[in-house]
């Protein structure tokens, strides 16, 4: 049947039927309204007909709006229905941009408006190939070529908010995918009463308007059924402590049930990776702050607007800090890894004279605790008492209930009820300061809302559970009750190895010997746990003494990793050479790193040699040297389980090999000076990091004419690549392509192919069309190409087969992110 119409003026019977319909479809219920909404759907209708396409009810709405049409929530129509769902979204898009915009610095213990990220951005990127250390992305382009991932960082490495503005940024466009982010940590918190999909959806929306989350809670579920255009983001599975294999069991029980569109990150820690891997998803590494400057002078611009009202002392003020925060990041480059440390240190700088400033990571996050509980917020509140406790007592017994609090948030893996927090601060509370139980009860409840208004510890949910803020915090309060209590100490040690938190170990090391002995006995009685002999290597590292028997321990618990011949027991062989490696051991060493491949023996022998024998520089060590400096990468290992090589390990492979070549670098040109050549020529085929340090090294020894040669040889390479140029109009080598493009039929894409780019990209890099405009030196440095040279004119037009609408990408080279994204330019950041 053809049911003919007559529409086209708006005076025709048909259309004012239509225009007495959408009287009740539109906000005012107003003639002139209504019919400039039919206007506006005629129009919308033609376009979409000659798009060959359509839309469902939704869509039709969608587009409505998209013409400046204001549709009413309050009638109970089908429209009224959809568009209450739609201003819930919209909400809900819009709180999650606003978490994403800005740097929560009351989180810290800071007195500080929150910072637009934009001011204060580190330059964090994330790696996506270990084979190429240069290969990098923004972490939204990253995640979307592959679909479902893995991103891994050290603790303060920046991950949350990492997530946070990838939320932000999907959330800011309708045609990428609705993200739905939820802390792990909460969800398994949460029991095991309702599934898991319920209980990660609950997650998500808990901070939106109660009247939203049911809205909400439909459509994700509708998304997650009918793979309509959403991403999961996942954090904090380190945080679910010794539940995480469930957890991960959890969460491959819920892809199974899921549409293959469903994008999902999964974030953690590097000591929960072990499990997160067994999911068998590409990884994807948190980079160090390029630009962790920008971030200290932007806190401390924003401190000295606050501490000072005349703006011409500011200058010198913020100076002098940041001098001190980038003096302090140079000495220890543990300090510099992360991006919280950096902030922390800008913090302290605020308050403090720099000359009584900590320098180590664990006394940096001591002294943070310390100055925001103790001094500040006890400082801050006329009158303030914790319970019957007040006056010079005050600081003390705030530090002790913070460091009870933190212990017993991680006794509870991670979220404690807030009457078990009470408890055990008061019971904490009662002895030093002789107080009756009712009477250090009450003083424990008025400690657990003093951490909840400073932000450290929050309460939430009607069952009022208790969570940090930042993991870091309860981790170092933790610590630092520990060391108070001696006799405790070898149970404490014991308890968080079987619980797998070894941050709080590695942070209570660092502060007192004592627990470095206790957890060193522990390593002696279960020689075999690996992680426990790692966490030691690490708290050397930050500052921890190991005597000689604890090396011995050590090495070999670690030596005996290594010869399983995993990636996992290579991972071991770069903790190992933090060690002053007793020299009875070095055969077995060898042996070890020899189960794995003739270039893991090649660089154990090196490495092992620059750590023996530093200053000797033979014939036969030299050509060891030389031939290390010839490797070019390691080959993978298979995993313990049997699995092929995956992404992270192999990355930590790659960096084992590249420190190695840079000490025998350093060991040749010391040594055997004639050899400025081969260091030279490792240069110029070495990865940009490597290439850079060798660079360095030659300029700092005053081999110049070797600098030379290596920046010669680097231009001839990039003189040799030829560059396309989307402003040579006399060139149509790709203008007839891109014309096949715009004028072809659209093509209905389900919500996987429309959003999960990587063939796509792969094409688009094996015709170069990503390599469009500018002048082939710019893009030699890595520099976008000047907007004048981006093909803007084609229209690639992606449309789901989801009722979510269609979606329009124009056709860029380098294009910068607006609306709508410039398709290349994605596929550029993708790849």
């Amino acid at each position: 049947m053809i049911w003919e119409l007559r529409v086209e003026e708006p005076d025709d019977a048909e259309s004012q039927m239509a225009i007495g319909h959408l009287r009740h479809v539109v906000a005012d219920e107003g003639y002139d309204s209504a019919r400039g909404a039919w206007a506006a759907l005629t129009k919308i209708a033609g376009r979409t007909a000659r798009l060959r396409g359509g839309h469902r009810l939704a869509g039709w709405l969608d587009a409505l709006h998209g013409e400046g049409i204001e549709i009413s929530n309050t009638k109970g129509s089908p429209a009224a229905v959809l568009e209450t769902r739609r201003l819930a979204l919209e909400r809900y898009r819009a709180r999650l941009a606003r978490e994403g915009a800005e740097i929560d610095l009351r989180s810290l213990g800071a007195e500080l408006p929150n910072l637009p990220l934009a001011h204060a951005d580190a330059g964090i990127r994330v790696g996506t190939n270990p084979d190429e250390p240069r290969a990098e992305s923004e972490l939204i382009w990253a995640f979307l070529r592959r679909g479902r991932a893995i991103l891994t960082g050290l603790p303060g490495g920046g991950k949350t908010t990492a997530l946070k503005g990838l939320a932000a940024h999907l959330a800011s466009d309708r045609t990428l995918p609705l993200p739905v982010r939820a802390s792990l940590r909460e969800v398994n918190m949460a029991g095991s009463q309702a599934s898991f999909r319920d209980r990660l959806i609950t997650a998500a929306v808990r901070e939106d308007r109660p009247t939203d989350r049911n809205v909400l809670i439909t459509e994700i579920n509708e998304r997650l059924d009918e793979d309509g255009g959403i991403a999961l983001i996942l954090d904090s599975l380190d945080e679910t402590y010794d539940q995480r294999s469930i957890v991960v069991g959890e969460i491959c029980d819920l892809v199974a049930a899921l549409p293959e569109g469903v994008c999902i990150l999964l974030a953690t820690r590097d000591v929960a990776y072990g499990q997160a891997a067994t999911l068998g998803w590409p990884s994807l590494r948190l980079r160090s702050p390029s630009t962790a400057e920008t971030t200290v002078t932007a806190v401390l611009a924003t401190a000295a607007a606050q501490k000072l009202p005349e703006a011409a002392d500011r200058p010198g003020w913020v100076a002098e800090r940041a001098a001190w925060v980038q003096s302090a990041l140079a000495q220890d480059e543990l300090l510099h890894e992360t991006p919280l440390i950096p902030v922390l240190l800008a913090l302290l700088a605020a308050r403090r004279a720099t000359e009584s400033l900590p320098k180590q990571r664990a006394t940096i996050l001591k002294a943070v605790v310390t100055d925001i509980v103790a001094d500040r917020e006890v400082r801050r509140g006329g009158g303030r008492t914790l319970g019957p406790l007040g006056g010079s007592e005050l600081p003390a017994a705030t530090m002790y209930a913070f460091t009870s609090e933190a212990a017993e948030i991680l006794n509870s893996q991670g979220r404690a009820v807030k009457e078990s927090v009470v408890a055990a601060i008061a019971a904490d509370l009662r002895e030093p300061w002789g107080l009756a139980p009712a009477r250090a009860a009450t003083a424990a409840r008025d400690a657990v809302h003093l951490f909840d208004e400073t932000g450290i510890f929050v309460l939430s949910g009607a069952e009022e559970t208790v969570a940090p803020r930042i993991a870091l915090f309860a981790e170092i309060g933790d610590a630092m009750r520990i060391v108070s209590r001696p006799n405790e100490m070898p149970e404490w040690v014991d308890a968080r190895i079987a619980a797998k938190q070894f941050e709080p170990l590695v942070l209570a090391c660092t502060l007192n010997a004592s627990v470095t002995r206790a957890a060193s006995r522990a390593l002696h009685n279960n020689p075999r746990n690996t992680a426990l002999a790692r966490a030691l290597v690490r708290s050397a590292r930050e500052g921890a003494e190991l005597n000689d028997v604890t090396t011995r321990k050590i090495s070999e618990c670690l030596i005996s990793h290594v010869a399983d011949g995993t990636q996992e027991g290579w991972m071991s062989w770069e903790d190992l050479l933090w060690l002053p490696i007793p020299a009875e051991f070095r055969a077995s060493a060898e042996s070890a790193a020899a189960r794995h491949s003739p270039d893991h023996a090649l660089v154990a022998r090196a490495s092992l040699e620059l750590q023996f024998h530093p200053n000797s520089c033979g014939a036969e060590n030299a050509k060891l040297l030389k031939d290390v400096l010839a490797l070019r990468s390691l080959p993978h290992r298979p995993q313990a389980c049997g699995r092929e090589a995956f992404d992270f390990t192999a990355w930590l492979v790659d960096r084992t090999l590249t420190r190695t070549q840079e000490k025998a670098a350093e060991a040749l040109l010391d040594q055997a000076p004639h050899m400025s050549p081969t260091v030279a020529a490792c240069a110029v085929e070495a990865p940009s990091g490597l290439q850079e340090a060798l660079t360095r090294l030659l300029a700092d020894l005053g081999f110049d004419d070797d600098v030379q040669a290596i920046r010669s040889a680097m231009a001839q390479k990039f003189a040799g690549l030829k560059f396309p140029s989307w402003s040579d109009r006399a060139d149509d080598k790709y203008a007839h392509f891109l014309r096949l493009v715009a004028d072809h039929a659209t093509t209905q894409l389900s919500t996987t192919q429309a959003t999960l780019l990587n063939e796509l990209a792969d094409f688009v890099e094996t015709i170069d069309l990503n390599d469009g405009g500018g002048d082939a030196s710019i893009q030699a440095a890595g520099q976008r190409a000047p907007r004048a040279n981006r093909a803007n004119n084609v229209l690639v037009r992606v449309r789901p087969s989801s009722p979510r609408g269609p979606s329009e990408h124009r056709l860029g080279s380098h294009g910068a992110l607006g609306r709508p994204y410039p398709l290349l330019c994605s596929l550029r950041l993708l790849s």
